[in-house]
């Protein structure tokens, strides 16, 4: 199906020009605009009422930030380098698969537009307290930049079974400065753990494949070491799951709770030392003590759990929660009355 589009191809490249930041930089169709970490570019729709309803679409995130859309004009920010390139799709609900683009000179412009459509690769000139920030070989004049890997994304799927497949992904977002983002997968240079061998094997010859052969709840911990590295490249992300032996494994919900005490005017005293058990509907009980932050990490599925509280000087406490398959954490309060 053809469509009209306008195109748009960004790159932030090194200039020495005196723009004002605040006044937003005009964004021309078919032309390379040159941008600056923070400055405002402004795109004015085409007059053509078709493009009124169409968002700018394409690759522009990773480098533009949308500030406001008013359908006529849209103002982004630069945010970073990065590749980016705008694209505005009319919509022409009365073309149907196999129709042919008016033979108009927009028509012609538009499969000229869509075959020669190209991302252009960005480096850039960042304005800071008035003394700019010359960047090159992905480090500015201070030495800082972040060119190697500092962060393990690790995203892990059920397959519907008693198997879980993880994924890695190196990153250098981990530093404030990143002049040059990288982003790979790494999922087969990566070492594999489980908090309980006991309970599931990682596959040898299917890098990430988790496979159950007890029943209980494990962590996923990926330990990727680049060559030349001493450690492995910090990760953030710990997935869990309760492992059913052949019934298909399910993901675990990092669970929080907050124990209150009596007040007579807010705020609340947060208690500590209070015991906590957790039965949940399926998988092991949980128990933990309390601190000034009440307890967390503590791993559930979705489902109902029972909460019972206990602790010196106040009635014992149980409640029902009933906790959503719809986020990765969940966390609850309690108030406690004193006996």
């Amino acid at each position: 199906m053809q469509k009209a589009a306008c195109v748009l191809a960004l790159a932030c490249l090194i200039s020495s020009d005196g723009r004002s930041a605040g006044k937003p930089v005009p964004l021309a169709l078919e032309e390379t605009t040159t941008l600056q970490v923070g400055e405002l570019a402004l795109l004015q729709v085409p007059s053509d009422r078709r493009y009124l309803h169409s968002p700018p679409r394409g690759a522009w995130r990773d480098v533009l930030a949308l500030v406001r859309d008013s359908r006529r004009a849209v103002t982004f920010r630069a945010v970073r380098a990065g590749l980016g390139v705008i694209l505005l799709a009319p919509i022409v609900a009365r073309w149907r698969y196999g129709d042919v683009a008016p033979r108009t000179g927009e028509g012609r412009m538009i499969a000229i537009t869509l075959r020669r459509t190209a991302i252009i690769t960005v480096a850039l000139t960042v304005g800071c307290g008035g003394n700019p920030l010359n960047i090159e070989n992905c480090k500015d004049q201070y030495g800082r930049g972040a060119t190697a890997p500092n962060n393990v994304k690790v995203t892990c799927e059920p397959t519907g079974g008693p198997e879980v497949w993880c994924r890695a992904t190196a990153d250098n977002s981990a530093d404030l400065y990143v002049y040059c983002p990288l982003s790979f997968d790494v999922t087969n240079q990566t070492q594999w753990i489980l908090s309980d061998p006991s309970l599931g094997v990682f596959d040898p010859s299917h890098p990430g494949h988790l496979r159950a052969v007890g029943s209980g709840m494990v962590t996923v911990t990926a330990n990727y070491i680049p060559a030349g590295y001493v450690y492995p490249v910090p990760s953030f992300q710990h997935p869990a799951f309760l492992m059913n032996g052949d019934a298909p494994a399910e993901r675990a919900i990092d669970f929080s709770i907050i124990v209150f005490g009596p007040s007579t005017s807010p705020p609340k005293p947060i208690l500590s030392g209070v015991q906590i058990t957790l039965e949940p509907e399926r998988g092991p009980v949980q128990s933990c003590i309390t601190t000034s932050n009440g307890c967390f990490k503590l791993l559930v599925v979705p489902g109902r759990v029972t909460i019972t509280a206990t602790k010196d000087g106040y009635q014992p406490l149980m409640k029902d929660v009933q906790v959503p398959g719809t986020n990765t954490s969940f966390s609850t309060q309690l108030d406690m009355a004193p006996l």
